[in-house]
C-alpha cells in the first residue's frame, strides 16, 4: 500500500521529472558493463532463461542482457523512464511495479539484476524487498545488487531543480549482513562481494552477487 510521504514515491517523482535528463547522464553501458559480464557468467550454472531487471530505468542493462538470450522482464515505478525503456527496446516487456511487492508468483525467475535501485528502499523496509526478491526467485538463482557505500539514509536534491531523491548507504559489512540475514525470510548466498569506485563521481559501490538456496 502508498503512504503519505513515502519517500520512494518522492524518489520517482524526481525521476519522473528528469526522466530524459537522468537518461542522458546514464546512457553508457560501459558504466555497467564489467558487472553485467559477471553476472552473465554467474548465470551458466542456470538451466533458466528468465531474468527480473528490478528499477530497470531506460531499460540500458535489459537490452544489454537480452542481447545474450535471455528473457528479460524490466520493472520501474518511473512512467517517464518505462516509456523510454519501450522505445529503446520495444521487444522487451516493461512494467510499473513497486519492488516492495512484486506482482509475480512465487520461483518466476532465475535471476535478478538490481542495478542502483534497492538504494532508494529505506533500511526499515529492506528485509522486506529482499524478501520479495527471494520469492520470486528460483532455487540457486542468482542476484545482483549493489549500493552506495557510506553511513546512514538522506534525501539529496536532483541536480535539476528542487525534486529529492531518497538513498540509503551502506558500510561492506553492513550490506552483507542484511543480505546473509538470519532473522528474515529469505536465505541467500553470498557467492562475489566487489567494492568499486566511480573516479568522476566520487563514489564507491558495494555490489554483492547472490545465490537463492530454498
Amino acid at each position: 500500500m502508498e503512504e503519505k510521504g513515502d519517500v520512494v514515491l518522492k524518489t520517482i517523482e524526481a525521476y519522473d521529472e528528469f526522466a530524459g535528463d537522468y537518461v542522458q547522464r546514464n546512457s553508457d553501458v560501459d558504466r555497467s558493463r564489467l558487472f553485467l559480464d559477471f553476472f552473465l557468467d554467474g548465470l551458466r550454472s542456470v538451466p533458466g532463461k528468465k531474468l527480473l531487471d528490478v528499477g530497470c530505468a531506460q531499460g540500458r542493462d535489459s537490452k544489454y542482457l537480452a542481447n545474450y538470450g535471455y528473457d528479460v522482464i524490466g520493472v520501474d515505478l518511473s512512467e517517464k523512464l518505462l516509456e523510454i525503456a519501450r522505445k529503446n527496446a520495444p521487444n522487451l516487456k516493461f512494467c510499473k511495479m513497486d519492488m516492495r511487492n512484486l506482482e509475480f508468483p512465487e520461483n518466476s525467475f532465475d535471476g535478478i539484476w538490481a542495478m542502483a535501485s534497492f538504494l532508494h528502499i529505506p533500511k526499515q523496509e529492506a528485509k522486506k524487498t529482499l524478501g520479495e526478491f527471494y520469492r520470486v526467485l528460483k532455487k540457486d538463482s542468482l542476484l545482483y545488487i549493489c549500493v552506495k557505500e557510506g553511513q546512514g539514509e538522506e534525501s539529496v536534491k536532483y541536480p535539476l531543480g528542487d525534486k529529492e531523491r531518497f538513498f540509503a548507504y551502506y558500510s561492506p559489512d553492513e550490506f552483507s549482513e542484511l543480505i546473509q540475514a538470519k532473522d528474515s525470510n529469505y536465505d541467500f548466498e553470498i557467492a562475489r562481494n566487489m567494492s568499486s569506485k566511480e573516479t568522476i563521481r566520487n563514489i564507491k559501490w558495494i555490489n554483492i552477487y547472490a545465490r537463492a538456496r530454498k
